[in-house]
C-alpha cells in the first residue's frame, strides 16, 4: 500500500536523509580519532586524567575536521574505556577495542529537546559544534525502560549515539547492599536459570529460540521473535535477582564459539540464538540496580562434578539427569551444576583466573 506524502512529509524525509548521511560521516571520523587515542593513551606511562587533556593531545590527528569539542568527547571516551578495562582485569588487561559506528557525547555537543510539533516521536536530540558547521536533529522515541529509569533517577546530559538508537545515562540511588542469600546460578538452553536452591526459571526460553530459528532469516517475524526472547530473558533476570542477595554465575565468555566446533548443525543454530551475552549483561545490570552482589567463577567441569563427593567424570551426566558413578548421588544436572558454582565461590574459587567480583 502506498502512503500519500504531502510536501511537509517529503521535506522531512529529505532532511532526515541528510541527517543520516552526515551522521555516518561523523562516525567514520570519530572512529579514526578514537582508535588513535586508545593507542596513544594506552602507551602512556601515567594515564592522563580527563582534566589533563590539553590541546596538544587533541591535535594528534591533524587531518580530522572534527571540532575541539568533538575531539574532547573522543578523548574522554578513550580514557573511560581504558580505565574500565584496567579496573576490571587488573594486570591481565589488554587494550580495549573500538567497534565503530558509535559516539559518546555530552551537553557540550548534544541537547535533548521536547518534540512539540509532532506526535510521531517524543524528542529531538540536537547536535551541534561537531565540525564543518554540521547541525543534526535526531528524532527520539522513548522506550518503556527510559520512562521507568526517568521515574527512579536523574537523567544525565550524556548520550551514546549508534546507528540504531541513542543510549541515555541515568544517576540512580542504589538500595542498601543485600548479601544474603548467596545463590549459584547455572545457565542453560533448555532452562535459562537453575538455582542452587533447587528452583528453575526461564523454562520457556528454548521455545523462543526455536521460534527464531523457524523464521526466515532477516524477516520482520524473526526480529519480533528476537525481541520477545530478549524480553523473556529480562524478566527471568529480574526474577532471579529478586530471590538472591548474592548472585554467583559461571564464566561463559566464548562458550558458543568453543562449543560450535564439536556439535552438529542443529545445536549450532540453537547456540547462535541463545543470547547468553544479553542474559549475563542483564543479570549484572539488575544486580547493580537492586543493590545485589554479582560474582563470576570458572565454568570448568561444573556439569560433570558431583556436588556431594567431588567425583569428576563425563559419564556422570546424561542429558538433564545427573547420577554420580562413584557415590550414586542423583539430581537434576543443572541444579547440581548450580550447587557446584556456589561451592566454588564459597571455597574461594571466585578469586581465581577468569573470575571477577562486583560489589
Amino acid at each position: 500500500m502506498w502512503r500519500y506524502l504531502d510536501h511537509h512529509d517529503v521535506r522531512l524525509q529529505k532532511a532526515m536523509r541528510r541527517n543520516y548521511l552526515s551522521l555516518a560521516m561523523c562516525y567514520r571520523n570519530m572512529d579514526v580519532l578514537l582508535i588513535y587515542l586508545l593507542s596513544f593513551f594506552w602507551n602512556m606511562d601515567v594515564l592522563v586524567t580527563p582534566n589533563g587533556i590539553v590541546k596538544s593531545i587533541l591535535d594528534v590527528v591533524s587531518d580530522s575536521w572534527l571540532s575541539a569539542r568533538a575531539r574532547q568527547a573522543a578523548a574522554h571516551e578513550a580514557l573511560s574505556m581504558i580505565k574500565a578495562t584496567r579496573n576490571r582485569w587488573k594486570e591481565n588487561a589488554v587494550k580495549p577495542l573500538h567497534r565503530g559506528e558509535r559516539m559518546m557525547v555530552s551537553s557540550t555537543i548534544a541537547l535533548l529537546e521536547e518534540a512539540e510539533s509532532t506526535s510521531e516521536f517524543d524528542a529531538w536530540l540536537h547536535l551541534r559544534c561537531i565540525g564543518r558547521k554540521i547541525i543534526l536533529d535526531l528524532p527520539i522515541r522513548f522506550h518503556k525502560h527510559f520512562n521507568r529509569l526517568a521515574r527512579k533517577g536523574k537523567r544525565l546530559n550524556s548520550y551514546i549515539i549508534t546507528r540504531k538508537d541513542v543510549q541515555f545515562v541515568f544517576d540512580l540511588e542504589v538500595p542498601e547492599p543485600r548479601m544474603e542469600p548467596v545463590v549459584g546460578v547455572d545457565t542453560g538452553i533448555n532452562v535459562l536459570a537453575s538455582l542452587s536452591s533447587g528452583e528453575q526459571l526461564g523454562e520457556d526460553v528454548r521455545a523462543g529460540i526455536d521460534r527464531i530459528n523457524g523464521c526466515q532469516h532477516g524477516s520482520n517475524g524473526q526480529q519480533r521473535a528476537v525481541r520477545a526472547l530478549k524480553q523473556r530473558i529480562d524478566e527471568t533476570a529480574r526474577d532471579v535477582v529478586q530471590k538472591c542477595g548474592t548472585v554467583v554465575v559461571e564464566n561463559l565468555k566464548g562458550i558458543c564459539n568453543r562449543t560450535k566446533e564439536r556439535v552438529g548443525k542443529t545445536t549450532r543454530r540453537l547456540l547462535g540464538r541463545w543470547q547468553v551475552r544479553h542474559w549475563m549483561t542483564r543479570l549484572e545490570q539488575r544486580c547493580q540496580m537492586e543493590g545485589r552482589s554479582f560474582h563470576v567463577v570458572s565454568a570448568r567441569y561444573t556439569s560433570q562434578t558431583c556436588h556431594t563427593c567431588g567425583h569428576v567424570e563425563q559419564g556422570n551426566r546424561e542429558g538433564r539427569k545427573f547420577l554420580c558413578r562413584k557415590c550414586g548421588y542423583a539430581d537434576d544436572a543443572d541444579i547440581n551444576a548450580a550447587k557446584n558454582i556456589l561451592s566454588r565461590f564459597l571455597t574461594g574459587a571466585a578469586c581465581g583466573p577468569g573470575s571477577k567480583a562486583l560489589a
